[in-house]
């Protein structure tokens, strides 16, 4: 069913608001983009344009707090989200696999406290009959867990938030036209593949861009009413480069940046004008060539002192810290879910002893950094997002919380002189899916000098650098392994690519053989996703750090069986 914006906001304006905008998906995929002429197809970007007007979110929500509190919920909030997303994606020599893709989608959720659990039930319809239905459910659900003895639930007090908010940008992606768009990724990927270079030549080019915008509005029954409208912007930009010697056909690849070391950020179109592209190109055929030059030697495993880029750094605090702070799961409350945690099972006891890393480790985190993708304006529990400290000097002092989940380690902030409060944790990918605590961008502190990594590199007789690096971990995120571009360093200097190698880890120990920190002209913000729940759902977040050297550091042979 395709319903037009000018329609909906037609039907909507009825008191009765009878209409239905159903979830929407489109998918476009050609060999090339004939499909721009279809006017359907332009009708449809030109409402994805636009913003639906607050007052229907704000007389839908109503209707659902009405019948939660008539149904029995002590407390309920409703979220209504509408969130809209576009990628293209351009690959050389040929048009073959190029695509666009578009989506549109909206939905309704409603969480209802009884008796101290938790019910919640979500659509993707916007119907006025449909607000009731679900909060009946949500309450009825929340009856069906409270199984024995009521619990006591303290969400705290805050000041019941009011306003509008949105992402910091210049240009909104979606008023962009799309020729504009589609006539930026040709310049580009044209001037790539006309440039020459000795001794190499552009084999290909790859260019993608990707957009989203997601307005939220939150009201509860404790009077919040907040509308955010959160902008994403990220691509990506290659290069791939071959020998003029074809005989021999060495090969090399390098990527562009947008901004400093993401691919993703909370930005309009302006991501991409303020990226200079064009201008990095030969910088980038430097690259790509400088690699093919490089011997290649097997890998030889053992413990070694490792220097890692920021990127690859900010993959491995992600998948430690990052994790393991998460309250819940450090309660084992996510088991059956995103995992547990190191950092558990008894939070109280590790808070302000537990060591979890050397003495220059410390990691804030927040919900305010500029151009960040866990940036709001307020958290879905309505908190005002404020900077705290995970980790300082190597120990352990606090975790990542909602409202709820303050409380349950309110005898270390007591101790500690410090308020009961929220670290504005509330959140989930849209109205669909129920909020939870999920991570708010990271922050490794850099260190007080201006090393950088070339200097750890230099200050390191043997061992490897490990440059834009994957990290994962299992269950606890405690064991650990990635990948990388590693190159062996000898006396200073970097040597040979190493083929095959990966590295392994043990949270525990990495961070407190952390002896070399990058400072503050190192930091790089990497955009990082993270997952949890059951059904699970994914949200993003911005991740800043420095490049780090650590001793006996595992290397191994990913090829080796046994």
């Amino acid at each position: 069913m395709s319903v037009s914006r000018r329609q909906f906001m037609q039907r909507s304006a009825v008191a009765a608001m009878s209409a239905a905008l159903p979830l929407r998906l489109s998918y476009h995929q050609a060999p090339w983009y004939p499909w721009l002429d279809r006017d359907d197809d332009r009708h449809r970007l030109a409402r994805q344009a636009g913003a639906v007007d607050p007052s229907v979110m704000r007389a839908l929500a109503a209707r659902a707090l009405e019948a939660a509190r008539a149904a029995g919920a002590t407390y309920a909030d409703v979220r209504l989200t509408r969130t809209v997303n576009e990628q293209f994606a351009f690959p050389s020599p040929d048009n073959r696999g190029a695509f666009a893709n578009d989506q549109e989608q909206l939905g309704v959720g409603v969480r209802a406290l009884v008796n101290g659990y938790w019910g919640f039930a979500a659509s993707p319809y916007w119907v006025t009959d449909e607000m009731s239905e679900l909060a009946q459910a949500a309450v009825t659900m929340a009856k069906a867990n409270a199984l024995g003895t009521p619990r006591e639930v303290s969400l705290g007090t805050i000041p019941a938030p009011v306003g509008t908010w949105s992402t910091p940008i210049r240009l909104d992606p979606f008023a962009v036209p799309i020729e504009e768009k589609i006539d930026f990724m040709n310049a580009w990927r044209q001037a790539a593949d006309d440039t020459r270079g000795v001794p190499v030549l552009v084999e290909s080019s790859f260019c993608a861009m990707e957009f989203k915008r997601q307005e939220r509005y939150v009201a509860s029954t404790e009077g919040m009413d907040t509308m955010q409208t959160l902008y994403m912007s990220g691509g990506s930009f290659q290069i791939g480069c071959a020998s003029r010697e074809w005989r021999k056909r060495m090969q090399g690849q390098s990527t562009g940046m947008l901004g400093n070391g993401t691919d993703r950020q909370g930005k309009g179109w302006e991501l991409f004008l303020d990226a200079k592209l064009r201008d990095q190109i030969p910088a980038l055929m430097d690259e790509a060539a400088a690699t093919m030059v490089v011997p290649r030697k097997p890998v030889q495993i053992g413990r070694f002192d490792v220097v890692f880029d920021a990127t690859t750094t900010a993959a491995i605090l992600t998948q430690t810290v990052g994790i393991a702070t998460q309250l819940d799961r450090a309660l084992g409350f996510e088991a059956n879910g995103g995992g547990t945690s190191y950092l558990g099972p008894d939070p109280l006891t590790m808070l302000g002893t537990f060591q979890v890393g050397a003495p220059s480790f410390t990691v804030t985190a927040n919900r305010s950094l500029p151009n960040g993708l866990a940036t709001v304006g307020w958290d879905d529990e309505g908190v005002v997002p404020r900077d705290f400290t995970l980790v300082k000097d190597g120990v352990l002092t606090d975790y990542q919380t909602t409202r709820e989940q303050a409380a349950w380690i309110a005898p270390w902030y007591q101790k500690q002189g410090r308020a009961v409060q929220s670290n504005a944790c509330a959140a989930a990918d849209s109205a669909l899916s129920i909020t939870m605590q999920m991570a708010p961008n990271l922050a490794m502190a850099p260190s007080a000098t201006s090393t950088s990594f070339d200097d750890l590199v230099a200050n390191t007789t043997r061992g490897f650098a490990i440059t834009r690096g994957f990290a994962a971990t299992d269950a606890p995120a405690r064991n650990g392994w990635g990948f990388g571009r590693i190159r062996e360093i000898n006396n200073g200097k970097l040597g040979a690519f190493i083929q095959g190698a990966g590295y392994l880890f043990t949270s525990t120990e990495l961070w407190k053989n952390l002896v070399g920190i990058g400072g503050a002209n190192s930091v790089a913000h990497v955009a990082t996703s993270l997952s949890k729940g059951q059904p699970e759902q994914e949200v993003m977040c911005t991740v800043s750090a420095v490049p780090g050297k650590f001793k006996n550091v595992s290397i191994f042979d990913v090829m080796r069986n046994g």
